[in-house]
């Protein structure tokens, strides 16, 4: 009489092969998603820069942007008057560090809850009621040192977007 079923031996070989599966799949994955979160971020600060820009079109008033110099906090506002919006990047990101960072009263910052004596600020980039910028180029980093280069184009305020490993930072270092 044949009894149906696997044996001990074709289950083990099943697990084993199951095993190394998982094994090469998971940290693919980690990959992928961990690519998205940063594609995700990236495209919130896009959406920010552009959206300062439309504001300055529409109201005919210049709109104000800076960077937490070394930090997580990306801000603007109308000119001349406090800061009204800001981004937030994960812990895992910083802006990199401005070599004009200065710091901002806590009237500088609005009520956006934020302390004046923690930041220091990048200098401001403007965006102008026809649409241009005064220009401005930053990048956001990981731990690791990979990151993004944000540049802002003076002469139509178009955000373009380059990712930089750390061989490419140091290059862009002076």
């Amino acid at each position: 009489m044949k009894k149906s079923g696997f044996t001990l031996l074709e289950l083990l070989l099943s697990v084993a092969l199951l095993s190394v599966l998982i094994s090469i799949t998971v940290p693919t994955i980690n990959a992928l998603l961990y690519r998205q979160q940063m594609l995700d971020v990236v495209g919130r600060i896009e959406q920010f820069l552009n959206n300062q820009r439309r504001d300055a079109v529409r109201s005919g008033q210049p709109r104000w942007i800076r960077y937490s110099s070394g930090d997580h906090v990306l801000i603007a506002g109308v000119f001349n008057e406090p800061a009204s919006s800001s981004v937030t990047l994960p812990e895992s990101l910083k802006f990199a560090q401005s070599d004009l960072a200065e710091s901002l009263t806590s009237e500088q910052l609005g009520e956006l809850g934020l302390n004046s004596q923690e930041h220091r600020w990048s200098p401001e980039m403007l965006y102008f009621a026809d649409g241009t910028a005064s220009g401005m180029i930053f990048l956001i980093e990981e731990v690791s040192k990979k990151g993004y280069q944000f540049e802002v184009s003076p002469l139509n305020g178009y955000v373009s977007i380059d990712q930089h490993t750390p061989d490419r930072l140091e290059a862009l270092s002076p």
